[in-house]
């Protein structure tokens, strides 16, 4: 039964772009866009698009993470980093035990 919103939705969009209230400039319909992907399956563009922006994703986790583990250390590790976590906890209303 989960599956009967998304299939309605995408039914009243496919209507509503046939009968043109939707505006193919502002949104594509349903089958406009089943029929780009399976043209770009086909000449192989999606998949590189995939592995291009699967990279990015990547590379933003690594950075991301890298930069976390980093702040992390600094704060449980350091006295600088203590100091800044009791005046944060201060500041904000919170006791000095909860961090």
């Amino acid at each position: 039964m989960r599956w009967i919103s998304p299939v309605a939705l995408v039914l009243l969009w496919q209507l509503a772009s046939s009968t043109g209230v939707l505006a193919p400039e502002k949104l594509a319909s349903p089958l406009t866009v089943a029929q780009s992907a399976a043209e770009l399956i086909a000449d192989g563009q999606l998949i590189d698009a995939f592995l291009v922006s699967l990279g990015r994703v990547f590379f933003a986790f690594l950075i991301g993470g890298t930069v976390g583990v980093v702040l992390g250390l600094v704060s449980g590790l350091s006295r600088w980093g203590e100091t800044l976590r009791i005046h944060r906890s201060r500041c904000c209303g919170r006791s000095r035990t909860s961090a």
